[in-house]
């Protein structure tokens, strides 16, 4: 599972169900933060984990790998919740965020979660249900990386990244390697032998999937 995928990025939506505006009201009166270009958003100084919802700006997300290369992972609309609450299944696992033009957040603290949650009961389903899909997919990424071998984690990633061409783009056999947790000689021995085969094709950042059939019964566990 790609970084930008396992950290989630919750959105307003998520938690008023696209259509309260008792809990956006109470969102918008908690207190705000300014930025400017180039300054670092999270991690912040604040000791406990707190969560971001970015009003007006973007927010570059990057994260450093073990031989000191930086990926973008996301950049963040207005809208976006990022940061650390545990409550709803939210965390940034490694990663940093940067402001990238003048940047407004507002903060909510996990004292304002808990709050939020106790005054609306439509809130709370919403982050159940919410939360419950993570957990599915939790599971059966824990079930892949289990059981099935890296050939087949790799299938079954690009058939879920993939256009409706048949493409999956911006993904360095690196990356594929940090979001599998695997060794990148492991990831480029696999793509090599499904690229031997005809199953795909290979580019620069491009994978085209040329056997979807074939890639399929991989993928299966």
């Amino acid at each position: 599972m790609s970084v930008g995928r396992k950290v989630g990025y919750l959105t307003l939506a998520d938690l008023t169900g696209g259509d309260d505006p008792k809990i956006e009201n109470a969102i918008n009166e908690l207190p705000r933060k300014q930025f400017k270009p180039g300054d670092t958003v999270y991690p912040s100084n604040t000791k406990q984990g707190t969560l971001y919802l970015l009003k007006s700006g973007h927010v570059q997300v990057n994260r450093t790998s073990a031989n000191g290369v930086t990926h973008n992972v996301k950049t963040l609309e207005p809208g976006t919740l990022f940061g650390d609450a545990p409550s709803l299944g939210q965390g940034m696992f490694g990663t940093t965020a940067t402001a990238i033009e003048p940047t407004k957040l507002i903060v909510i603290s996990p004292a304002d979660v808990d709050r939020l949650v106790a005054g609306s009961p439509e809130m709370a389903i919403n982050i159940l249900r919410k939360v419950g899909t993570r957990l599915v997919e939790a599971d059966r990424q824990h079930e892949q990386a289990a059981f099935q071998p890296v050939a087949g984690r790799i299938a079954a990633m690009l058939l879920a990244n993939a256009d409706k061409q048949g493409n999956v783009t911006g993904q360095t056999q690196q990356q594929i390697a940090e979001s599998l947790g695997v060794y990148r000689e492991t990831v480029t021995n696999a793509i090599g032998e499904m690229k031997t085969e005809k199953v795909i094709s290979v580019g620069r950042k491009r994978i085209t999937i040329q056997d979807a059939e074939r890639l399929r019964k991989m993928a299966a566990i």
